[in-house]
């Protein structure tokens, strides 16, 4: 054999080393980052499972404070059968380590103070078009904000059953000219965030709104006055009177928390002692309660690096509480 063919079989021999050393390398390194993302998911899983095990302990805590609350008995400013700022299940549970690197933190606030997007579709099953008194107190609400009002009628469309274009208003032929395009739900809501799927309405309004507005079962349309924003209850009174109230908007924001605070029950019987017929009285009276049934607890749990947040809407009739629905990441 030549010098010659022996060096070829030699570049060859080596040739083929390397392909297989780089076969194996990238064999190494492909089974190694598989076991790393294996790792990787399972150490997640685990940490969202540990996450939703403490969102579930932090209901039965929020449950339990609202039917001790529930059934208290006296004792309680500025009512016994009042829920207010002042009650003890208001408060915050601070920022607390509850295992090695997992710290918990929790709020529960009134949800029956604000005003309910789902009540501006009309509860007659012969009528499913919008609520007259409901979009009233959205467009006071509105204006009472500095928002144009044409967003009350675009809201009720959103929610109503019927696909008739209100007036300043969007149905269908609005929402399928967008990119992607969609229908309209006309159907009740299940977050006050689906308001920014509505076209141009824009964070800046949401975020204004926000502070005033819930979604809960269109059944439910009594507000409690003693979570109510000023704005809410000026919307209220207004709806009902002949003209703009602002009683409570302008108001000194701690003259406003400390009125609630002593004789929110009181607020109930000043709103429908105006000058005003009895059947517009009687009208705003079956609006507002100064008691609440639906509450919002907030819940976050961190496990290291990662935060993971729950959202809870309870439900309190009498002295049982249930959770109506979950969401994660947004209220």
């Amino acid at each position: 054999m030549s010098v010659a063919s022996r060096a070829s079989q030699r570049g060859v021999a080596l040739l083929t080393a390397i392909i297989l050393v780089a076969l194996a390398t990238v064999l190494a390194v492909a089974i190694a980052f598989h076991t790393a993302m294996t790792a990787r998911r399972g150490a997640s899983s685990f940490t969202v499972e540990q996450g939703l095990q403490f969102g579930g302990g932090a209901e039965i805590i929020a449950a339990y404070a609202l039917v001790q609350d529930a059934r208290s008995a006296g004792g309680r400013s500025p009512g016994p059968q009042t829920d207010h700022e002042g009650d003890i299940w208001t408060q915050p549970f601070p920022p607390t380590e509850v295992a090695p690197g997992i710290t918990f933190e929790a709020v529960l606030t009134d949800e029956s103070g604000k005003f309910n997007l789902n009540t501006l579709a009309n509860i007659d099953p012969n009528n499913g078009g919008a609520d007259p008194e409901s979009l009233g107190i959205l467009e006071k609400l509105l204006t009472l904000l500095g928002m144009e009002t044409r967003w009350a009628g675009v809201i009720a469309d959103y929610v109503d059953r019927d696909t008739q274009q209100s007036t300043n208003g969007a149905e269908d032929g609005v929402y399928t000219s967008l990119r992607p395009p969609h229908r309209t739900p006309n159907a009740p809501i299940t977050s006050v965030s689906e308001l920014m799927a509505m076209p141009g309405f824009g964070r800046e309004n949401y975020l204004k709104l926000l502070p005033h507005v819930t979604a809960l079962p269109p059944e439910e349309r009594r507000i409690n006055v003693c979570f109510a924003t000023g704005a809410l209850l000026d919307a209220l009174d207004s709806q009902f009177a002949s003209s703009l109230n602002r009683t409570y908007v302008d108001m000194d924001p701690k003259a406003f928390a400390e009125l609630k605070a002593s004789s929110c029950p009181q607020m109930i019987d000043t709103l429908v002692g105006t000058n005003r017929p009895a059947d517009r009285n009687q009208q705003l009276r079956a609006r507002v309660a100064d008691q609440s049934t639906y509450f919002r607890l907030h819940t976050w749990v961190t496990i290291g690096t990662t935060r993971f947040a729950l959202y809870s809407l309870m439900e309190r009739k009498g002295t049982v509480v249930r959770v109506v629905n979950r969401t994660f990441g947004t209220e």
